[in-house]
């Protein structure tokens, strides 16, 4: 005897009716080898919570005359899962779960600050968080709401220096970013009344040290750098100065290139990073015995919003560079999302 199939409306009917009655069975699932990848999606607002997985190869539901594919990919199956407005979670056998599905929208490519500018002038990747000076150099857009910035002291990017600072004559910088390059010549300059000699050179302070009177170091040489010479925060001198945030880095790309939903997909990513501050401060390059000064850092230290403040900071900073002609033009500020 051959029974007929069920109906999507069926299919539906059975899940949310599961859902209603089984409450001792914590996950239903919408399987979509069985009733079909769009359905198993319309299944999630029917009370499922899971889809399967990817699957390889699958035979018992083939064998028995499923016309589904035997397998699905990982993007289309975060696709399906990100389309219902539902959270792709991979979890064990057990349910627990092991991660959060990343956005496959955008591939992550890892450098330095200058060398992420450089591969995004040169076009080999479409999007950075890029030092803010380099956004001086190219036609792009901001993502909005998103930055590495500072209202005050920053610790991490610091003038370590053994004279004063009315002495000092040569400067040894570090090449990891141009950014803190320029803003130091910026605030020496209206500090001093003239310009020292700027060398570049390895993040080392002794070496740099040794071979001039101050160095310009950013990042990890900086925060935990623990010498007896003294420490000027750029942070600090900045906003001391000109009563502004300063503003690092942000995420940047050639205009039109992302949609609304990427925009808020990277935002998003900024408040999932905010929520696991402890855990990154922990983990964060092998030394968990940081832990406490890194998450310091990163609640008490670093800001990650560009609101108003932050971009009258950036306009600031681009409007004394290009003063000291340190870049060509004091660019316009152009964002993702809007026309």
């Amino acid at each position: 005897m051959r029974l007929p199939e069920t109906t999507g409306f069926e299919d539906l009917k059975a899940i949310a009716v599961a859902r209603l009655m089984l409450d001792n069975v914590p996950h239903i699932k919408s399987y979509w080898i069985m009733i079909g990848p769009r359905l198993a999606q319309v299944g999630l607002s029917f009370g499922a919570d899971d889809i399967d997985g990817t699957v390889t190869e699958e035979k018992i539901a083939h064998d028995a005359g499923a016309p589904t594919a035997q397998s699905m990919t990982v993007h289309e199956l975060v696709r399906l899962i990100r389309e219902a407005g539902r959270r792709p979670l991979e979890r064990d056998t057990v349910f627990n779960v092991v991660k959060e599905a990343g956005d496959l929208r955008f591939e992550i490519v890892r450098d330095v600050p200058s060398r992420v500018a450089a591969r995004l002038h040169a076009g080999e990747i479409d999007l950075g968080l890029i030092p803010s000076i380099e956004y001086a150099e190219g036609e792009y857009a901001i993502v909005p709401g998103v930055a590495i910035a500072s209202r005050g002291p920053v610790r991490s990017v610091s003038l370590i220096h053994r004279t004063r600072l009315e002495d000092i004559r040569r400067v040894a910088v570090d090449t990891s970013s141009r950014t803190s390059a320029v803003l130091v010549r910026v605030l020496l300059r209206d500090r001093l009344g003239r310009d020292p000699e700027y060398a570049p050179m390895p993040p080392d302070v002794p070496t740099m040290l040794n071979a001039a009177d101050a160095a310009l170091v950013i990042g990890d040489p900086a925060l935990y750098y623990d010498g007896d010479a003294s420490r000027l925060d750029l942070g600090a001198e900045w906003t001391e100065r000109t009563g502004w945030p300063f503003v690092y880095a942000f995420w940047a790309g050639r205009p039109g290139l992302l949609s609304a939903a990427d925009v808020i997909c990277l935002q998003s990513a900024l408040a999932a990073g905010q929520a696991a501050l402890a855990q990154i401060a922990s983990s964060y390059n092998g030394h968990p015995e940081r832990a406490s000064l890194n998450e310091a850092y990163l609640r008490g230290n670093i800001s990650y919003a560009l609101g108003e403040a932050e971009l009258g900071g950036l306009r600031e900073f681009y409007r004394r560079a290009h003063a000291r002609a340190l870049i060509a033009r004091v660019p316009e500020l152009r964002f993702h999302g809007h026309p």
